[in-house]
C-alpha cells in the first residue's frame, strides 16, 4: 500500500496565503491571517488582551519570523508571553521550581523540624482549623516556601479558600511548585494546582469590580492550559473548560490554527501542535475548510490524520439506509449537514482515498474512518478490503504470564465505518498467548512501534474518536 509522497509543508506558510475564491465557500470569506469573530463577547476578549497582544512579541523577546495573528492571539491567550508561572518544556508545566533557592523565614531549621511543622499544618487544615493552619504557616514559612511545597501549598491554600479568601489562594496555587526527586505524582499535582488556579481566579473575577480583569485573564490562560495539557491518562476534551472559554469569547479555532502557524523557533505553543489538530477535527465547520484542505497535505501523520477525519465530518451527508447509532463507532461529534459544493466533496473524497492507500497504518485508519462518514455506499468494497489490513500492535506481557492483547487498528476503523451501512464485522484481536497469538500475527505487520513521521516532542494528542483506543 503505497502512495506518491507528499511534499514538505510549512504549515505557518501555507496558511497565510490567499486561498481561491472557487474553493473557500461562503463561511471562510473572511481573511486566512486571522480567524477573528464580530461577536461582542469575542470582541471583548480581544479588549480584555488589548495589551497582551499588542506586546507579545516584545515580551517573547522573538527575533524571527513574523508572526501571524493568530499566533499572537494564541500566544496572548495562553499567557505564553506574560504567565510567570509557565515552564519552557512542556510550557504548561509549574513544577520547576527549586525550593532549595527558596530564603527561609528566621534561621534555618533540620530536615525534621520543617518536616514536623508541615505535618502540623497539614492536620490543622485537616482538622477544620482553617485559621489555625495558616496562621502556624505563615509564622514559619516565607510565602515562596509555603508555595513551593506541595504540601504547604495544598493545605494553606485549601485553609485559606475555606475562609472565603480566594485572592490569597490563588496567589499560593498560581505559583511554581518544586515536586521533588522521589515525587511519582508530579503531573497529577500540576493539574490540580491549575485546576484550583482556574477556579479561584474565575471566582476572583465574579466578586472583584476593581482589578477583575486581572483575574479574568488569569482564568482563560489556565482553563486553555488544561485544554491543552490535561495531564491525564484518559486525556479526553474537558467539554466544561470548553464551554466556559467560549461563553468568555475564546476563539478556540484561532487558538489552536495560531499554534499550528507558529514557528518552530518560538518556545512554548509549537509543542501542542497535536492537541490543536484535535480541536480542529472536534470543531470542523465549513469555517475551516480551507485550513483543513491544507492541513492534509502535511507530512506529520497525526496532524494530516486528523484533517482528513475532520474534512469527512463537514462533507457528511444524511444517507436514507444510514443504520441506527452508526455515527457514535466513529466520531463524538455531533454532525450537521452543510451545504458544499461537488467540487469541494470531490477533493475531500481524494483526500481519503489518498489516505487509504498509504502505506502507514495511521492514515489508513483515518481513511477508513472518513470513508464511513462521506458515506457513498461505492466504498464498501474497499472497506472489506481493509478489513484484512496486515497492520496490528501488541500490549506489553502481562506481568508473569506471556499473554499479550493484539489489535488491528486498520481493521477496527474500516469494521467501524462499514457499520453505517449495516455491516457488521468483526476486526478481530484480543488477549492471547502461544500458538493463538502466532496464528493472529502470521502474514501481519507489527506497527507497535512504528512513529514514522509522529513528533515525539509535541504534546500527547487528545482521545477525540472512539477508535484512538488503537492509536495511542
Amino acid at each position: 500500500m503505497t502512495t506518491k509522497p507528499k511534499p514538505l509543508i510549512l504549515l505557518p506558510l501555507l496558511l497565510s496565503l490567499s486561498f481561491s475564491r472557487n474553493f473557500a465557500p461562503s463561511a471562510c470569506a473572511n481573511d486566512v491571517d486571522t480567524l477573528s469573530s464580530v461577536s461582542k463577547s469575542s470582541r471583548d476578549v480581544i479588549r480584555l488582551f488589548r495589551d497582551e497582544i499588542q506586546d507579545a512579541t516584545t515580551k517573547m523577546k522573538w527575533r524571527g519570523e513574523r508572526l501571524s495573528e493568530d499566533t499572537i492571539y494564541a500566544a496572548a491567550l495562553t499567557g505564553l508571553s506574560w504567565q510567570s508561572a509557565w515552564g519552557k518544556n512542556p510550557l504548561f508545566s509549574m513544577q520547576w521550581g527549586d525550593l532549595k533557592k527558596a530564603e527561609p523565614k528566621g534561621k534555618r531549621r533540620k530536615p525534621q523540624e520543617t518536616e514536623k511543622l508541615i505535618a502540623s499544618v497539614q492536620q490543622r487544615e485537616y482538622n477544620g482549623d482553617a485559621k489555625g493552619a495558616v496562621m502556624l504557616a505563615e509564622a514559619n514559612f516565607a510565602p515562596l516556601e509555603i508555595a513551593l511545597n506541595p504540601t504547604l501549598k495544598t493545605s494553606v491554600g485549601g485553609a485559606l479558600k475555606k475562609m472565603q479568601e480566594p485572592e490569597r489562594a490563588f496567589e499560593i496555587y498560581a505559583a511554581p511548585f518544586d515536586p521533588g526527586k522521589k515525587s511519582t505524582n508530579a503531573p497529577e499535582l500540576n493539574r490540580e494546582f491549575r485546576l484550583t488556579a482556574f477556579d479561584l481566579a474565575r471566582r476572583t473575577a465574579l466578586r472583584r469590580e476593581d482589578n477583575s480583569e486581572e483575574y479574568k485573564r488569569q482564568a482563560i490562560a489556565f482553563a486553555l492550559s488544561l485544554l491543552l495539557q490535561p495531564d491525564t491518562e484518559n486525556r479526553l476534551l474537558d467539554t466544561e473548560l470548553v464551554a466556559y472559554l467560549e461563553r468568555e469569547g475564546v476563539d478556540l479555532d484561532r487558538v489552536a490554527l495560531g499554534i499550528l502557524q507558529a514557528p518552530s523557533g518560538l518556545p512554548g505553543l509549537p509543542q501542542y501542535a497535536y492537541v490543536a489538530s484535535d480541536l480542529l477535527l472536534l470543531r470542523a465547520t465549513p469555517r475551516l475548510l480551507p485550513y483543513l484542505m491544507h492541513l492534509a497535505q502535511s507530512n506529520d501523520v497525526h496532524i494530516r490524520s486528523r484533517s482528513v477525519v475532520a474534512l469527512a465530518t463537514v462533507a457528511y451527508q444524511r444517507q436514507r439506509n444510514d443504520a441506527p447509532g452508526w455515527s457514535k463507532k466513529l466520531t463524538l461529534n455531533e454532525l450537521r449537514e452543510y451545504g458544499l459544493s461537488s467540487g469541494e466533496r470531490k477533493m475531500i473524497v481524494q483526500e481519503a482515498m489518498e489516505a487509504v492507500k498509504s502505506d502507514n497504518y495511521r492514515l489508513r485508519m483515518a481513511g477508513a474512518q472518513a470513508l464511513g462518514l462521506l458515506g457513498d455506499e461505492k466504498s464498501v468494497a474497499l472497506l472489506q478490503k481493509l478489513t484484512k489490513d496486515p497492520a496490528y500492535t501488541l500490549s506489553p506481557q502481562i506481568k508473569g504470564t506471556n499473554v499479550r492483547t493484539i489489535q488491528f487498528p486498520v481493521r477496527a476503523a474500516a469494521c467501524a465505518a462499514a457499520f453505517r451501512f449495516d455491516f457488521k464485522w468483526n476486526p478481530g484481536g484480543g488477549t492471547s498467548s502461544g500458538k493463538d497469538l502466532d496464528t493472529q500475527k502470521r502474514g501481519g505487520q507489527d506497527v507497535t512501534n512504528d512513529r514514522r513521521n509522529f513528533r515525539k516532542e509535541m504534546s500527547l494528542p487528545l482521545r477525540i474518536t472512539p477508535l484512538d483506543m488503537y492509536e495511542f
